[in-house]
């Protein structure tokens, strides 16, 4: 078994604090509302994520970075939906997750080793707006890949590792506060510091299909 790093507060030491207008529907199947305005999760403030704390994935060669989202295909370009980042750029000062709503591309983004931004694996599917869809980034060494519903989409290679630069950590924005925040519904953003086999992110897949699809 595996669990999230992402608001355990056991492993990362703290929970999120809704910013904002977010609003939670209870209704299965159960999620927050992102406005794509002024609404984000702030689950540490700038500077706050060192290379000690798991959430940075500092000298890890492994991860998994899963979501289930139903964005709704307007607003901002390069929408971030959970993003480790120090300053303006896609993945400066770690990672991060964004959403080009224009092209529906699906970014992943890791700091280039040097304070700038590089995409690790990218990934564009046309979807209607409000569809739900599971989207999984895994990393193990320099290989990426990229799942669909459980679908293996793609895959890359991209020699960069997690970098060691002190950071905060967002979902639905990133470290500016100001624009690229995201427009849409998220029900589940999950972190692991090992790579997901596809069994078993078929296994999370159809855990919550059901819920969703």
């Amino acid at each position: 078994d595996v669990s999230s790093i992402i608001g355990n507060t056991s492993t990362a030491g703290f929970n999120g604090t809704k910013i904002g207008g977010v609003t939670l529907t209870e209704n299965l199947p159960k999620h927050y509302n992102f406005d794509g305005a002024d609404d984000y999760v702030k689950f540490a403030q700038n500077g706050a994520i060192l290379s000690s704390n798991p959430i940075s994935l500092y000298g890890k060669t492994t991860a998994t970075f899963e979501l289930w989202v139903a964005p709704d295909y307007i607003g901002d370009h390069y929408q971030r939906l959970i993003a480790k980042s120090s300053a303006v750029g896609g993945g400066v000062g770690g990672w991060g997750i964004l959403l080009d709503p224009s092209t529906s591309t699906w970014n992943m983004y890791v700091d280039n080793g040097s304070g700038g931004p590089a995409v690790a694996i990218t990934y564009t599917h046309a979807l209607s707006g409000g569809d739900w869809v599971h989207i999984v980034f895994t990393k193990n060494g320099n290989t990426w890949k990229v799942y669909e519903n459980a679908v293996l989409k793609g895959t890359n290679t991209y020699a960069n590792t997690f970098v060691s630069t002190a950071a905060g950590f967002y979902m639905g924005t990133w470290s500016s506060l100001a624009a690229r925040e995201y427009n849409g519904k998220l029900a589940v953003a999950s972190l692991y510091d090992i790579e997901l086999t596809q069994t078993l992110v078929e296994q999370n897949y159809n855990a919550l299909k059901d819920r969703f699809v």
